[in-house]
C-alpha cells in the first residue's frame, strides 16, 4: 500500500478526503490513519491546514465492536481538547465536544 501523502495534495483534494472502513474491527488502522493524518497535518502549511478536511466512516457487523471504537475516538478527542489527561478523564459530560 502506498501512503497518501497530504503536502502533495491540492487544496480541492485536501477538502475532500474521505475514508471507508468497512469492517473496522478492533479500529486499529483507523486510529493508525488518524494519528498519521494528524502527523501530516502539523507540518502543513497554514493555507493547506485551512483547507483540510477529513471524514472517516467505520462500520462493522458488530455494534459492539464500534461502540467501544467511537468511545476510544471520543476519549481520544477529549484528551486533545483538555488542558491535561487528568481533566479529560474527569469531565462531568464526555459527549459534550
Amino acid at each position: 500500500a502506498q501512503s497518501i501523502l497530504l503536502d502533495d495534495l491540492d487544496a480541492e483534494e485536501l477538502s475532500s478526503l474521505a475514508f471507508l472502513f468497512g469492517g473496522v474491527g478492533d479500529g486499529r488502522h483507523a486510529y493508525a490513519t488518524l494519528l498519521d493524518a494528524n502527523s501530516q497535518y502539523q507540518s502543513l502549511s497554514e493555507e493547506k491546514q485551512d483547507k483540510f478536511r477529513l471524514h472517516m466512516t467505520l462500520n462493522d457487523i458488530s455494534a459492539q465492536l464500534l461502540a467501544k471504537d467511537a468511545l476510544v475516538l471520543v476519549l481520544a478527542h477529549e484528551m486533545g481538547a483538555a488542558d491535561s489527561v487528568k481533566a479529560a478523564l474527569t469531565t462531568s459530560d464526555p459527549f459534550n465536544m
